[in-house]
């Protein structure tokens, strides 16, 4: 089997215990477990659930589904206020995250990441031959300023990943920070807003006048819907 030389020291993205294993290492019941490693929520969307069951002898699981997912992105577009042609629909974000390092990313290219932060923000770029370069967050308050990121970029840079609010510190960036950011770099600038309704500011009205930004977002954490794996990316027309 030939593989290819970058993964010759590759780290893959290292997922969490189940909750089976724990609860048996530990002599529990797996309902006894409460995750607070994973960020997601511990009660199930029972309404949502309830709904669907009744619906689930309709369902044409037999036949592929439908590619544009037309209806969601409806749905998107009114909660987002934005024109339907606005979305992508991924299998979760992390395949947003994929889709956007497979689009603009060549092998040599540099890709700045935020530390600490997603750890997939390292998996995408080195899978696609990329070199990865951190810039270090304050020790005291975890921030990050524009100068930061502009400052690493060169040549090179290709995309530039931010955590808005950050995971795991929580902090968030101003929406001018970001803005300054897209427009200070040719570079693609990729805003994972995974945690954006505890927050409640987001990046993608920037979107509709920098054609360099992408926003990527989920329905896996207050939509308690991680199970699923539905996530959406945004960008300009």
């Amino acid at each position: 089997l030939r593989i290819r030389k970058i993964f010759d020291g590759f780290e893959p993205y290292g997922w969490e215990t189940p909750s089976h294993e724990i609860a048996e290492a530990v002599g529990l019941s797996v309902k006894d477990i409460v995750r607070l490693d994973t960020n997601t929520s511990p009660y199930p969307p029972l309404d949502e659930l309830t709904r669907l069951g009744k619906a689930a002898t309709s369902l044409e699981v037999n036949q592929y589904p439908d590619t544009t997912y037309l209806e969601l992105r409806r749905g998107l577009a009114t909660y987002c206020k934005l024109d339907v042609d606005r979305f992508v629909v991924t299998n979760g974000a992390d395949e947003g995250l994929d889709i956007i390092g497979k689009t603009v990313l060549a092998e040599g290219d540099e890709v700045i990441v935020p530390a600490p932060t997603y750890a997939m923000f390292r998996v995408v770029p080195e899978i696609m031959g990329a070199k990865v370069k951190y810039v270090r967050r304050r020790n005291n308050d975890f921030g990050l300023g524009v100068g930061d990121i502009l400052g690493a970029a060169t040549g090179k840079t290709s995309l530039i990943f931010l955590c808005n609010p950050n995971s795991p510190t929580g902090n968030p960036m101003k929406l001018d920070e970001i803005r300054s950011i897209a427009e200070g770099t040719s570079a693609t600038v990729a805003v994972d807003e995974a945690y954006y309704e505890y927050w409640g500011e987001s990046a993608i009205g920037l979107t509709e006048g920098h054609d360099n930004l992408v926003v990527c977002r989920t329905f896996s954490k207050a939509f308690s819907m991680a199970g699923v794996r539905v996530g959406y990316l945004v960008a300009g027309r």
